[in-house]
């Protein structure tokens, strides 16, 4: 993965690569939806989401640790979920962590150590958005996720 995926979807149009420095510009409009991938390693990516969405600052706290308890916990504007993750790559099996922040038109993933594939969800919500007879969202992704 990249240092930071941030892709926007907008209505009737394909989903779009922006900079994470765009993201305050869609986050308040309520015909876009943000999916926003990054990495545990990149703080100072993590702390301008944190800018950008207007994350809680014990919630931002929690993404950058690792060694959290698996958890959900609800903000006045997001709510932050910390899961653990395993993958069995070459015979062996991989501990990471994923930190999420959703909100209603976004979510955010922060990846720490080897953890899920997202490919998959991504590719599924980039369908059902394409095709005219779904929405994207937040519930949505979470749900594929």
């Amino acid at each position: 993965m990249t240092e930071s995926l941030c892709l926007l979807y907008q209505p009737g149009q394909t989903a779009q690569l922006i900079s994470l420095d765009a993201v305050s510009d869609h986050v308040s409009r309520a015909d876009c939806f943000l999916w926003l991938e990054l990495d545990g390693d990149a703080t100072g990516a993590i702390d301008k989401l944190g800018e950008e969405l207007g994350l809680h600052e014990l919630a931002l706290e929690d993404a950058y640790t690792t060694h959290q308890r698996p958890k959900l916990e609800e903000y006045s504007s997001h709510v932050f979920i910390s899961v653990k993750t395993a993958e069995l790559w070459e015979q062996r099996v991989h501990f990471g962590e994923m930190h999420f922040f959703v909100g209603t038109n976004f979510i955010a993933c922060i990846r720490h150590g080897r953890g899920l594939d997202l490919r998959r969800a991504l590719d599924r919500m980039q369908a059902m958005a394409g095709n005219g007879t779904h929405q994207t969202g937040s519930a949505l992704a979470l749900y594929l996720l």
